[in-house]
């Protein structure tokens, strides 16, 4: 990852940015009742998805278990550790409605997402561990199987990518490995947009590639159709994500109509969680 003359103009600002890199990277899955899991079942599909899978229940009363991919180790100082995938149930203190409203407002894709949330009273917590070690392709590959795993086994009424800052529908999330045509990236990148108080200006951007180590994008326009802004910003995160990060500064990239050339610069976000991006000018 590049970050220009952020590290020797401000290195309170790099390590702003590093804070936004998921080393655990995670979702939370919603429910109306408490779910049951057949673990030797979900180890079955993940097995299936990811490969050589190891299994073990680490905490019965926290309902905690990890799966080892054991295909898939990282060297850390102390020696080989295989990346891994948990699940837990929250404390019974944890609230998670309250900690949900931004992403609620950011979930475009799912407008029933509200409704929805608001009818589930309990959860449960998917995470990566020791993973971020990884090829983020890989590292996501390894994620986005075993929560599919985890789904079918158990299916939820909603996901919250809380790291990418929005809901989304179980149905679509499984759909999307179904389907050739599918957002292969579902729940992982969002297109959030910002309106500027007292200002016609409007801000939007991606949330997601940051937290695998990619620069996310951002956009500041006025009169421009946000519909199509956020298809753009989603056709290049995902370009981001194929190719890495190889959009150099001063480049430009073809914008939403036929003659339009936008710049590009690698900056610091305009909004939080602060992070790298790289800031496609639309010009006047």
């Amino acid at each position: 990852m590049r970050f220009g003359d952020v590290e020797k103009d401000n290195p309170d600002e790099l390590e702003d940015i590093n804070s936004a890199y998921a080393h655990a990277y995670g979702a939370e899955l919603f429910y109306e009742e408490k779910p049951t899991i057949n673990i030797d079942e979900l180890h079955r599909r993940i097995r299936k998805y990811c490969g050589n899978v190891g299994v073990k229940d680490i905490d019965t009363k926290s309902e905690t278990i990890l799966f080892f991919h054991e295909d898939n180790c990282v060297q850390y100082e102390d020696g080989y550790t295989p990346a891994q995938f948990g699940i837990m149930t929250p404390p019974k203190e944890h609230d998670a409605k309250s900690d949900c409203l931004a992403s609620l407002q950011q979930s475009w894709g799912w407008k029933d997402a509200a409704q929805v949330v608001e009818k589930c009273d309990h959860t449960i917590l998917a995470t990566d561990l020791m993973a971020s070690g990884l090829h983020y392709k890989k590292r996501v590959g390894l994620f986005r199987n075993s929560l599919r795993a985890l789904i079918e086994v158990a299916p939820c009424k909603a996901i919250h990518f809380k790291i990418t800052q929005q809901f989304v529908d179980p149905e679509k999330y499984l759909y999307s490995f179904n389907h050739p045509s599918a957002d292969h990236l579902y729940g992982m990148v969002n297109a959030r947009l910002f309106n500027i108080e007292g200002k016609d200006d409007v801000i939007m951007d991606t949330l997601g590639l940051a937290a695998i180590g990619l620069p996310d994008l951002q956009c500041h326009f006025q009169t421009l159709d946000v519909n199509k802004v956020a298809k753009f910003l989603y056709d290049y995160a995902y370009f981001i994500y194929e190719k890495g990060d190889i959009i150099e500064d001063g480049n430009t990239v073809p914008g939403i109509s036929d003659d339009a050339e936008w710049k590009c610069r690698h900056e610091i976000s305009l909004i939080h969680p602060k992070r790298l991006v790289i800031d496609i000018n639309p010009g006047r």
